[in-house]
């Protein structure tokens, strides 16, 4: 279970998830906002600035509520339309499926050692965290294109700016 794999790191001023009006049952109504595991995935408060989504909407083509961020960049939300939680692999510019619960979100997904291994990228967050030091709220690490140098970005610039160039490929 996600409760049981990720420990709150550290909590953002707004303690409540972006999600929080539709969870119903617990964890997920006790659940806070904040970085788990040293921001190796991050749940969004209510104040979290997400404005970046607008920029995916040739992808993402609903009012999408997000929920979660990771290390990455990558990102997950809720799509009302379909009823479906995503998330997006920020590097393929694609989307994929993650159920249509929060414990199917967190619990049986992200909670997963595949996830953990192949999206999350354990080694190299490790890593990362010993080179370019531990992340702050709302930050993700990014690979800058002209030095080639892993970097700390603000997530939501970050995933504006990268939004608007997955658009045009």
């Amino acid at each position: 279970m996600f409760v049981d794999k990720y420990k709150l790191a550290s909590q953002n001023e707004f303690l409540k998830p972006k999600f929080s009006a539709f969870a119903k049952a617990e964890p997920w109504t006790k659940m806070k906002s904040g970085q788990y595991s040293s921001g190796l995935i991050t749940v969004v408060d209510e104040g979290f600035d997400d404005s970046f989504l607008r920029s995916w909407s040739w992808l993402i083509k609903d009012k999408p509520l997000l929920l979660a961020t990771t290390a990455w960049g990558d990102f997950i939300y809720a799509c009302g339309r379909e009823k479906k939680f995503f998330i997006v692999l920020v590097d393929q510019f694609r989307k994929f499926a993650l159920g249509n619960s929060l414990s199917a979100v967190f619990d049986k997904n992200v909670a997963s050692p595949d996830f953990m291994l192949q999206i999350l990228r354990l080694n190299e967050f490790d890593k990362a965290m010993k080179v370019v030091g531990e992340l702050e709220y709302g930050e993700c690490y990014a690979i800058e294109h002209k030095s080639n140098l892993l970097r700390k970005k603000n997530i939501s610039i970050f995933l504006d700016v990268l939004g608007q160039t997955g658009r045009q490929l």
